[in-house]
């Protein structure tokens, strides 16, 4: 329930009469409740109550035929429906490119605004067996007509089956490499 102010509830009782059952469900507990405790509010209510007497005082009149015929007439008129005149051929040259226009740039902003789809990470296995290989590097570098020692470093390395040059031929290979190289450019 919504506390009752002295103004709200001097609009009630001028608006709907001193009878509470007349004022709105909803407001009705709180004007109630206010009244109760209230001087101001039962005074606002006493004068309500001599309004309301005075009104029921006022003999009911039956308007006579000409005063309601005066009252019609001079009531504002229901607005009439105007309708437009039907396009001629000539303006509706201009519509279907204006709407194949404002389809594409109705496209155009929908395939800007739209969100690329997410891709789908790879599970962890899948991603682990990226970076295994079954051929040795030997057969890569081979197939190129590259020798491992080429372009790769060789520290760090110190495994010969996959491809690591041994620690004890590398001076042979470098001078095996290297008379080969003045082979080719002799």
């Amino acid at each position: 329930m919504t506390a009752m102010t002295l103004a709200r509830f001097t609009e009630l009782a001028s608006a709907y009469g001193a009878r509470p059952e007349r004022w709105p469900e909803d407001e009705r507990a709180a004007a109630l409740a206010l009244l109760e405790g209230s001087p101001d509010a039962r005074a606002r209510l006493a004068e309500a109550s001599r309004l309301d007497a005075l009104l029921d005082g006022v003999p009911a009149v039956t308007p006579s035929p000409d005063l309601a015929a005066r009252v019609l007439a001079a009531a504002p008129r229901r607005a009439s429906v105007h309708r437009l005149p039907a396009p001629r051929p000539a303006q509706t040259r201009w519509l279907a490119p204006a709407a194949l226009g404002m389809a594409a740039a109705a496209g155009l902003a929908v395939w800007l605004v739209r969100t690329p789809p997410q891709p789908t990470p790879l599970a962890a296995d899948a991603v682990a067996q990226l970076g295994v290989f079954d051929v040795p590097t030997d057969d890569f570098l081979s197939a190129l007509d590259l020798e491992l020692d080429d372009d790769t470093p060789s520290f760090g390395c110190d495994d010969p089956t996959v491809g690591c040059p041994d620690a004890d031929a590398e001076p042979a290979r470098r001078s095996e490499r290297s008379a080969g190289r003045k082979e080719i450019s002799a």
